[in-house]
């Protein structure tokens, strides 16, 4: 009996292996295949984009004539181009069809003008992208007039008050260039270049808002455009490849060689400058966390000083984040994170049963012994920010 209960035990113990074995075949039978479907839908996808650049490079230099029963009515076009100032996604097929029965070939330049100076919608801006592909296919100026008209306004950024607008605007045309691009109304990637390089070579020192709003366009930009026209690999997919999850897929080459290794290091020094910056603002917040604990020893904290760390902090994180996102986008090595650890009193909410006298003030504690239970609880400690190492460049 005891033989035969051993015997039972192995044969139960081989079939549990054997169980086991059978469902990790089959996890990597499903890896393989979803991988394999993945890797098909990207080719797929890559190649139908190409089909359509190079039908639109056609048009360059061989545009059709125009039909002759296209509108040329004055009101009928400037109804249209009412639209196309307030562009909606939502008039995307009525748009499309209303246009290819016009005649705009006098009108050119002031729809120009208005894609060019147009604040859209991610959505808003990909049909304004479609709009420029059908102008392109019609009228042999518009791509000569459009394209200069971008890069000037992403230099001047018209109307713009402020470096975070200049930044969205900016943001908007260059990944309306890189559309334009992909698509093929646009040819030449070097006009794409030279708004990067304005984004790059900006002063850290003499432009301090606009350097931090660079590091943000910039980030967002190579999160979304790195990859499929520079051929940059980000570090997210390559710890996918390393992982088994994410195919090895060979992109097409818009850049040469030559110019993907100037464009890394010019990438390379901006990032370094981004982590010098930020050394930077942290000591500056340093100071004013100092000055926040010295206002927390008194029993009313200067709100002036409140408000302005509060700021200065929300302010580094977010940029804080933007150049941990471009490292991510460049595989480079993402510099040591800094971590604050300090205790801060909330603001207390003045309870509106309660009236204070003209002049008086609500003390933020109820009683001494509380205060210095605060006082004694608050701990400021920082680590320090060390350049990063670039292994990948």
């Amino acid at each position: 009996v005891s033989t035969q209960s051993t015997w039972e035990a192995v044969v139960s113990t081989q079939s549990t292996w054997d169980i086991m074995e059978e469902q990790e075949n089959s996890k990597e039978e499903t890896k393989d295949k979803e991988k394999t479907e993945l890797l098909e839908k990207l080719i797929k996808e890559q190649n139908e984009r190409l089909a359509k650049r190079e039908e639109n490079l056609k048009y360059v230099n061989d545009i059709p004539d125009l039909p002759k029963n296209l509108i040329s009515k004055i009101d009928r076009i400037q109804k249209f181009i009412t639209k196309l100032k307030n562009l909606k996604e939502d008039s995307k097929d009525s748009l499309l069809e209303e246009m290819s029965g016009l005649n705009l070939t006098r009108y050119i330049s002031e729809i120009v003008e208005i894609i060019a100076k147009s604040r859209l919608q991610v959505r808003e801006l990909l049909l304004m992208t479609e709009i420029c592909v059908a102008m392109h296919q019609r009228y042999k100026d518009f791509a000569h007039t459009l394209i200069p008209s971008l890069q000037k306004q992403f230099l001047q950024c018209a109307g713009c008050s402020d470096e975070s607008s200049k930044a969205l605007k900016r943001r908007q045309i260059l990944r309306l260039m890189t559309e334009l691009f992909l698509r093929g109304v646009l040819n030449d990637i070097t006009k794409i270049g030279k708004c990067l390089k304005e984004i790059i070579v900006t002063n850290k020192l003499k432009e301090r808002e606009k350097f931090a709003c660079n590091i943000s366009l910039l980030a967002n930009y190579l999160k979304q455009y790195g990859e499929v026209l520079f051929g940059i690999t980000s570090k997210k997919t390559r710890l996918m490849i390393e992982a088994g999850s994410y195919p090895e897929f060979e992109r097409y080459q818009f850049v040469k060689p030559a110019q993907k290794n100037s464009l890394l290091a010019a990438f390379k020094g901006f990032f370094l400058n981004a982590c010098e910056f930020m050394k930077e603002e942290h000591a500056q917040l340093e100071v004013q966390a100092k000055k926040m604990r010295e206002s927390l020893e008194e029993i009313d904290i200067d709100k002036e000083i409140e408000k302005k760390y509060v700021i200065m902090r929300t302010t580094f994180d977010k940029n804080w984040s933007m150049v941990a996102q471009l490292a991510d986008a460049l595989d480079f090595a993402i510099p040591q994170q800094m971590e604050e650890k300090i205790s801060l009193v909330a603001t207390q909410v003045q309870p509106k049963s309660e009236e204070l006298q003209p002049g008086e003030e609500k003390s933020l504690f109820e009683d001494e012994a509380q205060r210095s239970f605060y006082r004694d609880l608050i701990s400021v400690s920082y680590t320090h920010l060390t350049l990063p190492t670039t292994p990948y460049v």
